[in-house]
């Protein structure tokens, strides 16, 4: 998995490339904390390069998504492909991350 990423003031966009899995979702832990220390509190993740999701990756989702609440921040996730979408259907965690078709939607989706 390769993570790039985009910070824009309080905004962080990670584009994420390849499947989050064990050691990869500790890397986008890693990538989200340091920013958080930097004041960092709504991010986007850009899920078009992503076809799978284990769940660990899907653990890490979350924790950023409760660590992002707890400082007033907010996740989105967009472009999100067929197969991680099933995957968050599956696990009924499809309504606890909202989803967007791009990351621009996403932006605008948050109350920055």
């Amino acid at each position: 998995m390769k993570i790039l990423s985009e910070d824009l003031d309080q905004l962080t966009i990670f584009k994420v490339q390849g499947d989050v899995v064990a050691d990869a979702s500790d890397d986008l832990l890693a990538e989200v904390r340091e920013r958080m220390n930097r004041q960092v509190r709504d991010f986007v993740f850009d899920l078009a390069e992503t076809e799978f999701i284990d769940s660990r990756g899907l653990e890490a989702l979350l924790e950023i998504q409760d660590n992002a609440t707890e400082q007033l921040g907010q996740v989105r996730l967009a472009a999100v492909a067929e197969g991680v979408s099933e995957i968050l259907r599956i696990t009924r965690l499809a309504s606890r991350i909202e989803r967007h078709a791009t990351v621009d939607e996403a932006i605008k989706s948050m109350r920055i």
